[in-house]
């Protein structure tokens, strides 16, 4: 239980709070804040969590948050069957990204009797609304993220919106709305009722046989502009990320509006069965091999240009229980491959993530993958005690070592993947005269499982207490960091084990 409250303390009503499995990635149970701004979670198992809370016009925030961005986490919270209850609150400061504009109608002017502009993110979730005295708007208090942008024109004789939603930019449809990235530089975004501006730049994504590709992803980032006095880039990173556009059914998306300078653009996800686009066929760490560059300015007609994709492999896996098993009913285990290249000169933006679909509850398979590429396994499980862990792979019945997947085709059609399972250990602790700090797992005996369990584990102290969820079988060695003092303690597939310091 707990609250969500602004930077000054008071309660904010009708947040939206998630209390997430860690490790796991998955709200397990959403919550809405009452008047006073509380929220309760009830039924919850032991286990480690996250809280996170977001409202409107409001930077979202996990628990105990040091620091606000998309890489930034939270305070941990454990719950052990000694202690399954935590008071906990929550604060949300305000945003700051600012986006300001003017709205234009048919005859090129701003619209002289107002109107609405509307704000919506990637998921098309309303974030809030603005006024338009006079065609123009400016809003500060946005969390950063990326936003479709849309308008409504206001009729005083009927008091009341009238007409079409018209969404940057300039388009009454919404399938072919640019999303606009919000940042700490501010943003100026103009739309024009009934007057499209030309574009800037048209993309095509075709496939190798000359097919258009509809509902293409197409990433536009622009090389930031260095201070003359510092020569660094404006902003510290060299990339600004601009738009992300989206293919129509002729497989084309327009960039209109756009500053001048240097970009690049590359497809970041296409629908299976295609794989990621690759701009050659000669692997290579430029960042050339991904992304496709070019320049604008104001005195040039539009750039076209055009992206080739081809039908990726398809991967068949199932998963298999260590004993010989069936996998129990809704084990929540699914399998997704992510390939992030390391490429010179641009980090962040370059992932390629090939998503599973679910067969039945023993099959799956992954679609789109490309060929002698390297691919990480990534594993979600929405279970609070995390049941299940994986302890092997085997790739065409050859078991794998490491990190990662290479998946090599070798002119082979039928490739699978056996995903070993196995139930999983629990081992919580309570610490005498010690609040925080971290407690270290070191594995002694066992199988060594995938490397999504690397050892040693780390688990947080909060208040004295600790837990470490989802261990494979094996033998323990558990230890506070810093201090001496080593508990040995066996972990047991399926079974919860409570140690004391």
């Amino acid at each position: 239980m707990g609250a969500v409250v602004d930077a000054d303390g008071t309660p904010l009503t009708g947040a939206t709070v998630y209390l997430i499995v860690e490790k796991g990635g998955c709200p397990s149970v959403i919550e809405t804040t009452d008047a006073d701004g509380r929220f309760a979670f009830t039924q919850v198992q032991p286990g480690l969590y996250n809280v996170r809370a977001e409202k409107a016009g409001y930077l979202t925030q996990m628990f105990r948050e040091q620091a606000t961005g998309p890489h930034s986490f939270g305070r941990s919270i454990v719950l052990t069957p000694s202690h399954l209850q935590d008071d906990i609150k929550v604060v949300l400061p305000r945003a700051s990204a600012t986006v300001s504009g003017v709205v234009y109608g048919e005859d090129g002017r701003p619209l002289p009797t107002g109107g609405w502009v509307f704000f919506e993110d990637e998921w098309h979730h309303d974030m809030g609304t603005t006024g338009l005295p006079k065609g123009r708007y400016s809003v500060s208090n946005l969390p950063f993220g990326r936003y479709y942008i849309s308008a409504v024109r206001y009729s005083p004789e009927a008091n009341q919106a009238v007409g079409k939603r018209w969404y940057y930019p300039d388009t009454t449809d919404k399938d072919q709305a640019t999303l606009v990235t919000l940042s700490e530089v501010p943003m100026n975004v103009d739309i024009h009722f009934g007057q499209p501006r030309p574009a800037a730049a048209i993309f095509r994504v075709v496939t190798d046989r000359g097919f258009p590709v509809a509902r293409a992803e197409i990433t536009l980032v622009r090389r930031r502009d260095k201070d003359s006095r510092t020569r660094q880039p404006v902003g510290g990173s060299p990339w600004q990320a601009m738009e992300t556009l989206r293919t129509d059914a002729a497989g084309v998306a327009e960039a209109r509006g756009l500053p001048s300078g240097n970009y690049y653009a590359f497809v970041n996800k296409v629908p299976p069965p295609f794989a990621s686009w690759r701009n050659t066929a000669v692997p290579s760490t430029s960042l050339d091999y991904y992304a496709t560059s070019f320049h604008l300015d104001h005195d040039s007609g539009p750039t076209q240009i055009d992206f080739l994709v081809s039908p990726g492999l398809e991967l068949t896996g199932r998963f298999v229980m260590r004993d010989g098993s069936v996998p129990p009913s809704g084990h929540g285990v699914t399998i997704d491959l992510c390939e992030s290249p390391r490429v010179g000169g641009f980090r962040g933006d370059m992932s390629f993530l090939a998503e599973s679909r679910r067969i039945d509850e023993t099959h799956f398979a992954v679609m789109g993958l490309s060929s002698n590429e390297r691919y990480t396994l990534r594993e979600f499980d929405a279970d609070h005690l995390k049941p299940i862990v994986i302890v092997g792979i085997r790739m065409n019945g050859q078991e794998l070592v490491g990190d990662d997947i290479v998946l090599s085709s070798f002119g082979e059609v039928n490739q699978t993947l056996d995903v070993i399972l196995d139930r999983a250990g629990v081992v919580s602790g309570t610490i005498a005269r010690r609040m925080s700090g971290r407690a270290v797992a070191r594995r002694v005996t066992g199988d060594v499982p995938a490397a999504l369990y690397p050892s040693p584990a780390s688990a947080e102290i909060v208040e004295g207490r600790f837990v470490f969820r989802g261990l494979p079988a094996g033998n323990y060695d558990i230890s506070l960091d810093g201090r001496p003092g080593v508990h040995r303690v066996e972990v047991r597939a399926g079974r919860t084990l409570e140690v004391s310091f």
